[in-house]
């Protein structure tokens, strides 16, 4: 190292003369170990940007790559710098310094630096030197140029590499003093340079320097070149020991040199380094040999991006069959015609494509190229015709076809990409640099397309003629002209004048079969027998011509066919508004039927019934008792005529015809009242318009629309007839019913089976009218008692108070007939509006209550259907959907429920009765026919209410004390009739135990065994808490007994 100062050491410089030798195709071998540091620049490291160290010390030491600065080699291992390029940045660094390397160098005082590189340059400006390599400090000040011929003033650098023209130095820190070049001659800057050996031309070379002392030998492709230093050596020569701890490792420049040093340019070494190596010992020839053999580690496939250009066919010469098969063009382009695009240049890999590259093998396999993704757009195809449609697929001589969308053209239309696997090794190249392949597509001048016309009617009338647009598209130019190919054969064809309505002269049949239009219109004219007989739509016969059309740019196009139809010159003109003509539902209305004739002559119609109608039925005008019915083919006896030919407003009138609707059907109105649409159609029938001397000549039919309004009819009710059973729903009947029920032997009982309240279904409500007008509806209890609630799940069908005729206000006149009531729960009457297809789910679970026990009630449910307010319907200006015919009238429906009620008379309770005071359904009690003829005095019942309610729970708790006291006394009795049994038991056991024994002893054991059997029987009884005094007194004289049979 050099501090700044007058001590100085000595920079040694050494001109290394390398011999360029072209290498020899053989076997690759293995690579000598023992590198300290070894960067084999592998691809995949290249685009990362940082190369690891692979060699024994310092394995972390690795080189950062600038990517502004250098570039990745394509199709090889290795890394460049950018030509040319004077940014003085780092271009390839260690991440750290060289202090690991130094202390393994001074253990052995010995260091080989090993290279495989390629100059791009063996000429250069005099003086320009370009550093390949350095060692040394990288962070240090800029100080004052020392000495005239001193290569780095002030430098802190242990070892430089550089190339001047076409020779490459060492110079390297040696003594206490810079020493000269040999004085072979004399450069400008007054320091002695030597030139030995010059490079011959840019091919790959491998380099190898050994260093140990005064041994210092280079390498040249495995050669050692006599006499490499000329005509002498260096005074010092370098030591490991010179190389700093601090240093860094950097190849292709150094910012400080070029920036603070006069003797270095200002641009990098220009160049590729495929490998470097640094040994901690001197490499032997054999060590070097076989480096140079086994070249440089097998390089990865590398791809580029490409575009390519096809036309919107896809075809391989655009527009080749404009002439000779323009419908070609019609179908997509087939795979056997698309145009072969070649990919095969994307892809390229050093060991087999650069002759000059350190790893060539001229028999090495190539490497295979995959599809990544498949286009946007478009169809991709291998070169045998196979169809790609997924990714992975291999390409195997590099060639696809590609077919766009039809008419589909432009500059990077879309894209797909490609990657690579190893000839040799089968590995996918480096992920991220897949090639993008963009694809161009040209436009192609395509040719119009017609648009054939098919089932073209041409009315045979006046001029029995009719006029055709010829029209088509063209996906990229304007049509601008038509010609005949094929010509009618029942009519003729004219040019149509500029005013679009006018024919201007005939076309004739020309000798090439085509003739050209002077528009896009032409005129046709029927030639053929206007009599002939029609079928029954009219129609006469076919016919047919064909043209093609023309384009700007003077492309003719396709064949079309103009297919048409010819009919009669008769036409039906049915009314398009049937308001004009309505009938009323089941009543006779008259229909007027109309039609033209356009011929000159104007003739006498008559009208044929074509179809009959769906929902009625059809009579003849004169037919006024509607006796018999039209059928198809019925021709109406009236004439329709036109008086004068030269007017034709007074032409054909038209006929009546009579229709009647089917029963119940309508179709007006179109909607109910709550908005939702009625589900029924139009009726409709067809007719022709015939001529009345020959009705053969028909017209086509034409539909006549009919217009059926709604007549208002009465709905209808149905329900159950059988009376409806419910128990009052008083506190006191509702206590007594649930205390009664609660026993087990009660719940199949009359009185437990009906509840309190009752849920009436089977009610029935139709309606004919299918909603297009609403009902007021009323629900009532005759005696009042009786409460009556809707289905409360749909109550939002009924209507309470929404509408003027609702519960009334300020702004309602008070003096209407009726009024809404209630809110469809509980109540004794409810009045509401609804339509009547709701009704079903209003009345389904209809529920009654009732408080009156044992007394009989009707509920009646009546429909006011109308627009009679005074007779209980809706007023009609309040039926909001217009269109039914309801007269003044209002239809009245009604159904009555009956209703029979059951009750509890708590004096009837006795504490016997088996119905414990529940009477038969309807029976009404004295006091209760007393109080409904003495209706003056319910206020002073009401009032005495809790008297009787509390008279009632006495009664009711005596009755039930005395089923109590029952109840035990039989249980007593059954007990008593137990004490024999139980005494003679004990007994019999006492007996049963002593017989068999001594007759003393065994009659006193006896003995004993039965006065304890009758004494523990006594006990058991008087703890039963039966027999009373009885039992005690006799308990006492069994214990007396007891105590002298011990005596």
């Amino acid at each position: 190292m050099f501090p700044s100062g007058d001590n100085h050491y000595v920079f040694k410089v050494y001109c290394l003369c390398l011999l360029c030798l072209m290498l020899p195709l053989s076997s690759f071998g293995s690579r000598t170990s023992g590198e300290i540091l070894l960067y084999e620049f592998e691809q995949a490291d290249c685009a990362a940007m940082s190369f690891p160290n692979t060699g024994s010390v310092a394995p972390g030491l690795s080189l950062t790559r600038n990517s502004s600065l250098s570039s990745c080699i394509n199709g090889a291992v290795g890394v460049e710098s950018l030509r040319d390029d004077t940014h003085f940045g780092p271009r390839l660094r260690t991440t750290g310094d060289l202090t690991d390397v130094r202390s393994h160098l001074q253990t052995t005082s010995e260091m080989s630096l090993e290279f495989w590189l390629k100059p791009y340059e063996i000429t250069g400006v005099p003086l320009e030197r370009r550093l390949l390599m350095t060692i040394g400090k990288v962070d240090f000040p800029v100080s004052t140029t020392v000495g005239g011929c001193s290569l780095v003033p002030n430098g802190y650098y242990d070892l430089l590499i550089y190339q001047e023209s076409n020779k490459l130095y060492l110079a390297y820190a040696g003594g206490t003093s810079y020493v000269d070049f040999p004085k072979t001659s004399q450069d400008d800057d007054g320091c002695k340079e030597t030139n030995i050996y010059k490079f011959t031309d840019t091919n790959p070379v491998h380099f190898v320097m050994t260093l140990k002392n005064r041994e210092q030998k280079i390498y040249v492709n495995g050669n050692h070149p006599t006499n490499i230093f000329g005509g002498g050596l260096f005074e010092e020569l370098f030591d490991v020991q010179h190389i700093e701890a601090e240093s860094y490792l950097e190849f292709f420049s150094n910012e400080y040199l070029h920036l603070n040093s006069f003797l270095f340019g200002k641009k990098p070494w220009a160049g590729q380094i495929y490998m470097f190596a640094m040994y901690d010992k001197v490499l032997t020839q054999s060590e070097i040999d076989a480096n140079y053999a086994a070249r440089l580690r097998n390089s990865l496939q590398m791809l580029a991006d490409k575009t390519v250009t096809t036309n919107e066919d896809g075809e391989l010469d655009a527009g080749s069959k404009w002439s000779s098969d323009p419908g070609w063009y019609q179908t997509p382009c087939p795979v056997a015609d698309l145009k072969i695009i070649s990919l095969a240049d994307v892809i390229s890999d050093a060991d087999v494509d650069d002759v000059n590259y350190p790893n060539y093998n001229a028999t090495g396999k190539r490497p295979r190229i995959f599809l990544g993704t498949l286009p946007g757009v478009g169809e991709l195809f291998l070169s045998d015709d196979t169809s790609i449609t997924e990714v992975d697929v291999e390409i195997p001589d590099g060639l696809v076809k590609y077919r766009p969308p039809k008419d589909q053209n432009g500059l990077g239309l879309t894209t797909f990409t490609l990657y690579g696997k190893d000839g040799e090794t089968g590995e996918r190249s480096v992920v991220g640099s897949d090639a993008v392949i963009t694809v161009n597509v040209d436009s192609v001048d395509d040719p119009p397309v017609p648009t054939g016309i098919a089932g073209k009617a041409v009315l045979v009338g006046v001029d029995r003629s009719n006029i055709f647009s010829l029209g088509g598209t063209d996906a990229d130019d304007a049509i601008t002209g038509a010609s005949i190919l094929t010509f009618p054969q029942a009519g003729d064809l004219y040019n149509i004048e500029s005013d679009g309505i006018t024919f201007g002269s005939k076309l004739e049949v020309g000798g090439a079969g085509e003739v050209d239009l002077t528009s896009l219109k032409v005129g046709y004219r029927f030639t053929g027998d206007d009599e002939s007989n029609p079928d029954d739509t009219g129609f006469l016969r076919d016919d047919v011509f064909s043209f093609r059309l023309k384009d700007a740019s003077g492309v003719k196009g396709l064949s079309g066919d103009v297919i048409f139809n010819v009919f009669t010159s008769l036409v039906a003109t049915p009314s398009t508004n049937p308001a004009t003509f309505t009938c009323l539902e089941e009543t006779a209305g008259d229909i007027l039927l109309k039609g033209f004739d356009n011929s000159t002559t104007k003739r006498d119609l008559k009208y044929r019934i074509a179809e009959l109608p769906l929902h009625g039925d059809l009579y003849d005008p004169a037919d006024t008792n509607l006796v018999t019915k039209l059928e198809v083919g019925s021709i109406i006896g009236t004439v329709d005529s036109c008086p004068d030919v030269s007017n034709d407003a007074t032409c054909y009138p038209g006929i009546n015809v009579k229709y009647v609707g089917n029963k119940d059907y309508f179709n007006f109105p179109e909607k109910m009242f709550n908005g939702s649409t009625v589900s029924s159609d139009w009726d409709r029938f067809k007719y022709n318009a015939v001529v009345s001397a020959s009705t053969s000549a028909k017209s086509l039919p034409k539909t006549q629309r009919v217009k059926v309004v709604n007549v208002n009819d009465r709905s209808a009710i149905t329900g159950p007839e059988e009376s409806i059973f419910v128990y009052a729903l008083s506190s006191a009947d509702k206590s007594a019913r649930e205390k009664f029920c609660e026993e087990e032997e009660n719940k199949e009982e009359k009185e437990c089976l009906f509840g309190g309240d009752a849920t009436i279904t089977g009610i029935k409500v139709s309606e004919v009218d299918k909603n297009v007008d609403r009902v007021r509806v009323s629900i009532k209890s005759e005696t009042g008692n009786g409460l009556i609630a809707l289905n409360l799940q749909h109550l939002n069908l009924a209507n309470f108070v929404s509408c003027n005729y609702a519960k009334p206000n300020s702004d309602f006149d008070k003096n209407r007939p009726w009024k809404c009531k209630g809110d469809g729960d509980l109540r004794s009457e409810t009045v509401f509006v609804a339509q009547p297809g709701d009704l079903n789910l209003l009345f389904d679970g209809l529920r009654y209550e009732n408080s009156v026990r044992n007394s009989n009630d009707n509920v009646t449910i009546t429909i006011y259907d109308g627009v009679n307010g005074d007779m209980g319907c809706i007023p009609k200006a309040e039926q909001v959907v217009d269109g039914s015919v309801r007269g003044e009238g209002c239809f009245v429906t009604n159904f009555t429920l009956h209703v029979k009620v059951g009750g509890f008379d708590p004096d009837m309770d006795d504490g016997t009765s088996d119905k414990k005071g529940f009477l038969p359904f309807g029976i009404v009690l004295p006091y209760q026919a007393m109080l409904g003829m003495m209706g003056g005095l319910l206020v002073l019942v009401c009032c005495c209410f809790s008297c009787m309610k509390r008279k009632w729970k006495k009664k009711r708790k005596r009755a039930k004390e005395r089923r109590k006291k029952m109840k035990e006394e039989k249980e007593r009795k059954k007990k008593e009739v137990q004490l024999p049994e139980i005494a003679g038991r004990d007994l019999e056991d006492g007996v049963r135990e002593n017989r068999g024994k001594d007759a003393g002893a065994g009659f006193v054991n006896i003995a004993g065994k039965g006065i304890k059997g009758v004494k523990g029987g006594l006990e058991k009884v008087q703890g039963y808490g039966v027999g009373g005094p009885a039992v005690s007194i006799a308990l006492k004289g069994v214990k007396m007994a007891e105590k002298k049979l011990e005596g």
